[in-house]
C-alpha cells in the first residue's frame, strides 16, 4: 500500500518475481497490480456506523509458470479504513484462477476487524501512540486537462467555512465559485462547465479556502 492515499487517487505498476519449489523446480510469476481509493462515505455496521471511511479497491492480475504448465489468476479486493482505526475494518475479495485450459476456480472471502484498539485519526508512518496528529481536508479535480466541464470533490474532516475562487494564470480573479459558508464534514462535490463561466482555452487555478487552511488546484482547459 501507497500512503498517505486519499479519495480519487490511484497507482499502478507491474511486477515480476521467481521462486523456486523445493530447490530445483523453478516458478515464474509476473504481472500488474492497480490500486485506487475509489469511494468514500458511511460505513453501516450492524452494531456502529462509521463516517469518513475509504474504501480501497486493489486488483491484481499474475501469470504464474511452472514445470507443470501455467495459472493465470485474477484478484479484485476491496479494503474499508476508518477514521480512529490503524488498521482496514473490513474487507471482501474474490479470486478466479484458471490453471492451463481448465474451468476457472473462484474463490470469494472476506473478513472484518472492529476489535481493534482505536487510536486519533490515523497517520501512516507515525507513533501510533502519538495523540497529536494533523489531518488536512483533500480534494480532486477530475478530469484535468477538461473540454467542456469539470467536477471537483473536497472532504472536510470536520465542519468548517469552505470558499472556492477561479483565477486565470495573472492572478486575476475570474469567479467565486463558492461564497464563504460553513459546511458540514464529509465529502462535498460539485460539476462547473467552461462555457457558463466564460472559460477560454488556458490555465486556471482553483482555490479552495477551509477556514485557516489554502488548497490550490492548477487545472487546464483544452
Amino acid at each position: 500500500m501507497k500512503f498517505p492515499l486519499s479519495y480519487g487517487q490511484q497507482f499502478k505498476g507491474p511486477f515480476a518475481g521467481v521462486a523456486w519449489f523445493n530447490g530445483n523446480s523453478r516458478i515464474d510469476l509476473s504481472g500488474e497490480y492497480a490500486v485506487s481509493a475509489d469511494a468514500f462515505g458511511t460505513l453501516i455496521l450492524p452494531d456502529r456506523i462509521l463516517k469518513n471511511t475509504l474504501r480501497i479497491k486493489a486488483v491484481r492480475q499474475s501469470l504464474q509458470i511452472d514445470m507443470c504448465g501455467s495459472t493465470q489468476s485474477t484478484q479484485v479486493k476491496y479494503y474499508w479504513y476508518a477514521s480512529g482505526y490503524r488498521y482496514p475494518i473490513l474487507m471482501i475479495g474474490t479470486s478466479e484462477s484458471r490453471y492451463g485450459a481448465k474451468e476457472p476456480v473462484v474463490v470469494q472471502n472476506g473478513w472484518i476487524n472492529i476489535n481493534q484498539q482505536t487510536i486519533g485519526a490515523p497517520v501512516s508512518g507515525t507513533d501510533p501512540t502519538n495523540q497529536t496528529r494533523t489531518v488536512e481536508n483533500s480534494v480532486i479535480v477530475y478530469p484535468n486537462p477538461f473540454d467542456e466541464q469539470f467536477t471537483y470533490s473536497y472532504v472536510l474532516v470536520k465542519q468548517v467555512p469552505v470558499m472556492v475562487e477561479l483565477y486565470d494564470m495573472s492572478g486575476q480573479l475570474n469567479i467565486r465559485v463558492e461564497k464563504k459558508q460553513v459546511q458540514t464534514e464529509g465529502l462535498h462535490t460539485s460539476t462547473l462547465t467552461a462555457s457558463m463561466l466564460g472559460l477560454p482555452p488556458g490555465v486556471f487555478y482553483l482555490r479552495f479556502t477551509f477556514d485557516k487552511q489554502v488548497v490550490v488546484s492548477k487545472i487546464v482547459k483544452i
